[in-house]
């Protein structure tokens, strides 16, 4: 049986998710896997940090500036988004890097899964 938890530091009940998680692998059940996906937070890496059979930190830096990069120099080429004003540019960039950026975790779960290449 697989158990997959999306986003565990968006979660409302976030201890309580925990604290199932922590009485699931004490149970050291062999037939029980458990995938979950989460920003680093304090609480969740404490919790976990001594349960985990294996973690994979994907949050890097140099993905942010290589997204950044692309979108900046996608905004500086096209003819009709230079003409805009500098601001209005920036504040696109922005919100596409943050959006692009947020995607990219989301699909990194469904590639652990399902061997599946992701193509940007």
């Amino acid at each position: 049986m697989y158990i997959i938890i999306d986003a565990l530091d968006e979660c409302f009940e976030r201890e309580d998710i925990l604290d199932l998680i922590a009485n699931i692998v004490n149970h050291k059940s062999e037939e029980i896997n458990i995938l979950a996906t989460s920003r680093i937070e304090r609480d969740i890496k404490t919790i976990l940090q001594d349960i985990l059979s294996s973690s994979i930190c994907i949050q890097n830096s140099k993905i942010k500036e290589d997204i950044s990069l692309h979108v900046r120099s996608r905004l500086s080429q096209d003819p009709k988004l230079r003409a805009w004003p500098d601001s209005t540019r920036k504040e696109i960039e922005l919100i596409l890097v943050e959006e692009v950026y947020r995607i990219y975790y989301s699909l990194i779960p469904f590639d652990l899964i399902y061997g599946t290449d992701i193509v940007f």
